[in-house]
């Protein structure tokens, strides 16, 4: 994202609220002067529309494991779920696995 905030933080939200509020003031501002009707069911249907996609993003993003979060959760403390950096190097430096990876590689003769 542009200020560098994660998805599932939902900082973005409101941010995007009120530039949808701004663009709908300029619309009903637009409809006043030329057509001399405001349309406010219009503008709620407008502002709606244009916040159901960062809400199902920041839903997919919080709860789920779509874009890769929650990989360990702490259900004794409910700390948030993170992704553990030392449990993924682990597995990928597990004899197994480079063992695997040796055997599969074509030796050069």
């Amino acid at each position: 994202m542009l200020f560098g905030w994660k998805a599932r933080d939902g900082k973005a939200l409101p941010l995007v609220l009120i530039v949808a509020i701004a663009n709908e003031l300029s619309d009903i501002r637009y409809n006043l002067r030329i057509e001399h009707t405001p349309y406010f069911a219009e503008s709620v249907h407008d502002i709606a529309n244009t916040m159901f996609v960062p809400v199902l993003l920041f839903i997919l993003a919080r709860w789920t494991q779509v874009f890769g979060g929650r990989t360990q959760c702490r259900q004794a403390t409910r700390r948030r779920c993170e992704p553990s950096l030392r449990v993924v190097s682990e597995t990928l430096s597990s004899p197994s696995i480079n063992a695997s990876r040796s055997a599969s590689s074509p030796s050069s003769a």
